[in-house]
């Protein structure tokens, strides 16, 4: 009975630790839609978009925010550039972006273009 007593260590710290991963997303639902709709007011600081499907529990069309990461304010702005510049890619191409998001705020954490 010795040889299997690792089982009783490993297999419930394998759990915790999944489970751990699991509960780590950052992004409550994700989206693959046109962009309808891109407010530049508050760059760099943040990115207002609308998609045409909704994205979780926001309705199609309401502002979709997207807050720059980036350890200093140098990279943030940088981050903002880029995310524009995927949105309006997106928007001026008809190409769809594929967005991840927060319930909180319809937050968007991660934008790509498809």
């Amino acid at each position: 009975m010795r040889k299997h007593s690792w089982c009783y260590f490993v297999l419930p710290v394998a759990w915790l630790l999944y489970g751990a991963c699991a509960a780590a997303n950052p992004y409550d639902w994700s989206v693959r839609s046109s962009v309808t709709r891109i407010e530049v007011t508050y760059m760099p600081d943040e990115i207002v978009f609308a998609l045409e499907a909704p994205a979780g529990p926001c309705p199609s069309g309401h502002n979709l925010r997207y807050t720059p990461a980036g350890a200093d304010v140098v990279s943030k702005a940088s981050n903002a550039k880029a995310v524009l510049a995927v949105l309006l890619a997106a928007k001026t191409s008809g190409q769809h972006v594929l967005v991840y998001g927060s319930n909180q705020g319809c937050q968007a954490r991660f934008v790509y273009i498809n």
